[in-house]
């Protein structure tokens, strides 16, 4: 056994899978480290960046449509509120008065 273990093809096999090993966990190293880069933010270009960017547009978007949801709240309700006031009014009114605004003046009471 110790002669395998000296024999020179032995000790350049095992140097060659060494030197791979080597080579294979610098490119994992630096797949890592690109990884790793992509989630600090960087002033614009990184994947942190681009998600914070994502998330203000949503926040704002979410923002205006509660507004917009709000507004038509109150807008309904002044409607109804209106619509209420001309109903007391019409029904305020007596067809005599309603009679008084739409009949033209009577002949004696024209100037």
């Amino acid at each position: 056994m110790s002669a395998l273990a000296n024999s020179p093809a032995v000790v350049i096999g095992a140097v060659i899978i060494a030197l791979a090993v080597i080579a294979f966990g610098r490119r994992i190293d630096v797949k890592v480290g690109n990884v790793s880069a992509q989630l600090e933010p960087n002033g614009g270009r990184s994947l942190r960046d681009s998600v914070d960017r994502i998330e203000k547009k949503a926040d704002r978007a979410v923002t205006r449509a509660e507004d917009a949801a709000k507004n038509a709240h109150f807008a309904a309700q002044s409607a109804a509120k209106a619509l209420e006031r001309i109903e007391r009014i019409e029904q305020a009114a007596s067809p005599t008065a309603t009679a008084i605004l739409v009949a033209p003046p009577a002949p004696d009471q024209v100037e």
